[in-house]
């Protein structure tokens, strides 16, 4: 078995591929079988001779080592697979060399390049390229069943399953590891029944590794990006497109027991049920995010689409900023919680838009009355995502999570370093694939870091700079579409920061009352709140400027012929004011909300000129400025050139750009 070959062969130059004809060798290239001395295979027909081998005299070519020291292309004729008929032992190394053109048409199960292999055995450094495989179940690119190591394998092509257990790499790992593989063919599974995955159908006993998918799926039930059932998965990606009509679909895994620092960026649709952008159905997810669009008919959600039937569940440390939509139970982590387990989601995180007809809530769309109380430690979600963080069912546990506002920068690396992980040119298992892994997780670490950092300061995050009264910020604190408004070219460039006194005794709780503002939003169904900071200038709960500003900035159609009318002021909406350092040339975002309008701001409503809208009100003296800070009795001191000024008109050092008006974003 170790002398030269006489089968008929042709040799493709151009491609270095070795193109079979159908015949089947009757020797190996050399070797003896040994690990010291594998078996040599360096031409198609010599694997043809090692399929024909298990199937015919299997104990002379079961427990041997192999190793392909050439391409292959099988030229699109029928496969048979290694090990269709016996279970077996194999030690297989590819070296990195290629199979194209496999080709099996058939109805029956156990099809892939091999059939079934038993325990301990490997295949690695093995890719299988323009490939076409159909049985019925325990389909795989690769392997059909497998105990033991897949390592460092790859497949493209496609994979059709007539019922069940079809993945791209391997039909069902009964027990073993699938580690630094990856799929890149297209998956369907047509039954009601199939369990479908980009890497593996099922995992009985086992893990999956450092494997991307970035195959289209196309199935029903309990599939996944990566494995439609699985126990272990870890620090895998799917960019994969997935549909599935009946339920339990997950980016990642359909039904799963522990997952951790895996990402899906894949779109799931299909109008299936019980859909999650890691995990249709698992126990435990760390450390892991869905960037994806999710679409589906009922329980949505952007980490989990429902919660262990056996066990708690715990989520934590991820995050989704996928959209949502379904008819209902949609939530940006989960849907709903169990009526006898109990769920734990700490550190997470939701970015996406929620949407659904009933039971919609930006972490979680609905609690179960009799169920256990879910236990929320910090976590957040966008504001605007959804009406509110747990959408129906016991409305108290709403106080156990909060709402912030825009963390993009760190989203903005975290997207950029993901970018370069998915693409083509990476390989997971490679050694850059592996840093570039740990670099989202450190990048994921510090997003956290900044969460906390966005709760303990009322929602806005640590401000690039904090000087006696400003609070600057290096991006916009506000999550949505602004209108800008340039600052008028008559208006200050630098003392464009005024205060706006109010009358004696109108502390915050008069403000909060019996203010316009707090009559228009309290009419609007909303609560005024404030705070009074250290120099008496007024903030709400997140630590916004309570503001004044010229009416032509809350309504642009205002002429200098109108009244005010209170009604077209929309108070309590959010403004970012945009100014740049006169010494460091940086951009600088200060955040405020809208609380009062100006009367003397004629002539066109967008700074302070002291002559009044209304006729009956007097003339005044105008300082030219945009903005003016709302409070009482607000702190003086003297500046260096002997002067006394207030403390919200020191703002020499920042020049005002713009304001950035958030219409229909409001603080209440």
């Amino acid at each position: 078995m170790n002398n030269q070959t006489t089968e008929k062969t042709m040799t493709s130059t151009a491609a270095s591929f070795d193109i079979w004809d159908g015949s089947i060798a009757t020797e190996f290239a050399g070797g003896n079988g040994t690990e010291e001395e594998p078996y040599l295979i360096k031409t198609a027909s010599q694997l043809a001779y090692l399929s024909q081998g298990v199937s015919s005299t299997l104990y002379l070519f079961s427990k041997k080592y192999y190793e392909l020291i050439a391409d292959l292309d099988l030229a699109g004729i029928e496969w048979t697979p290694i090990g269709s008929i016996h279970s077996f032992f194999i030690y297989f190394d590819g070296k990195n060399h290629t199979i194209k053109g496999l080709a099996i048409h058939s109805d029956e199960n156990n099809r892939g390049l091999f059939g079934n292999v038993l325990s301990k055995s490997y295949i690695k450094n093995l890719k299988v390229t323009d490939a076409y495989v159909s049985g019925d179940s325990w389909i795989g690119g690769i392997v059909s069943t497998m105990n033991g190591v897949l390592e460092n394998c790859h497949f493209s092509g496609r994979i059709v399953g007539h019922f069940s257990f079809i993945g791209g790499i391997v039909g069902q790992l009964q027990s073993g590891l699938v580690t630094g593989c990856s799929n890149s063919s297209t998956i369907s599974g047509s039954n009601i029944l199939s369990t479908c995955g980009g890497i593996a159908g099922w995992v009985s006993s086992g893990s999956i590794l450092y494997c991307q998918n970035r195959g289209a799926l196309e199935s029903n039930a309990s599939s996944g990006g990566i494995a439609g059932a699985a126990n272990d998965i870890r620090y895998c990606i799917n960019t994969g497109t997935i549909s599935g009509k009946s339920s339990t679909i997950g980016g990642i895994v359909g039904t799963g027991k522990i997952i951790e620092g895996c990402i899906n960026t894949g779109t799931i649709s299909g109008g299936a049920s019980t859909v999650g952008g890691i995990a249709g159905i698992a126990e435990s997810v760390m450390h892991s995010f869905n960037m994806a669009e999710i679409k589906g008919n009922n329980n949505l959600g952007g980490i989990i689409g429902q919660m262990s039937y056996y066990m708690d569940t715990t989520i934590q440390n991820c995050y989704n900023t996928g959209v949502i939509s379904c008819n209902f139970y949609a939530g940006g982590i989960i849907p709903s919680t169990s009526t006898s387990n109990s769920l734990y989601v700490t550190d997470c995180y939701n970015h996406g838009t929620i949407t659904a007809n009933n039971g919609k809530g930006a972490l979680l769309g609905h609690v179960y009355s009799s169920g256990k109380k879910p236990i929320l430690t910090n976590t957040y979600y966008l504001l605007g995502s959804a009406d509110k963080g747990i959408g129906a069912g016991v409305a108290e546990y709403e106080e156990s999570v909060v709402t912030i506002l825009d963390p993009r920068p760190v989203l903005a690396l975290l997207s950029e370093t993901i970018k370069k992980l998915i693409g083509d040119s990476v390989d997971l298992v490679s050694t850059v694939g592996k840093e570039l892994l740990n670099e989202i997780i450190k990048v994921v670490e510090s997003f956290y870091k900044l969460l906390e950092e966005l709760a303990a300061s009322g929602g806005l995050g640590q401000p690039a700079i904090n000087t006696d009264w400003l609070r600057l910020y290096s991006s916009l604190t506000v999550s949505g579409i602004g209108r800008h408004v340039a600052k008028h070219p008559n208006a200050n460039n630098y003392d464009w920061g005024m205060p706006e006194e109010l009358k004696k005794g109108n502390n915050p709780e008069n403000f909060s009352i019996n203010s316009m503002a707090a009559t228009m939003i309290n009419a609007s169904g909303g609560i005024l709140t404030v705070k009074k900071e250290s120099n008496n200038v007024y903030t709400d709960d997140d630590g916004r400027y309570w503001i004044a500003v010229g009416p032509n900035f809350m309504n642009p159609s205002h002429t200098s012929t109108m009244q005010i009318k209170p009604a077209n002021m929309n108070y309590g909406t959010k403004i970012d004011i945009h100014v740049v350092g006169q010494y460091d040339g940086k951009d600088y975002y200060i955040p405020a909300v809208v609380g009062d309008a100006k009367e003397h701001s004629k002539p066109d409503g967008l700074y302070q000129t002291g002559v009044p809208f209304d006729p009956n009100r007097p003339t005044v003296s105008g300082d030219g400025s945009s903005v003016e800070f709302i409070g009482y009795d607000i702190k003086t001191f003297v500046d260096a050139n002997g002067n006394n000024k207030s403390t919200v008109n020191y703002t020499n050092d920042y020049k005002l750009i713009e304001l950035i008006i958030y219409d229909g974003i409001v603080n209440y």
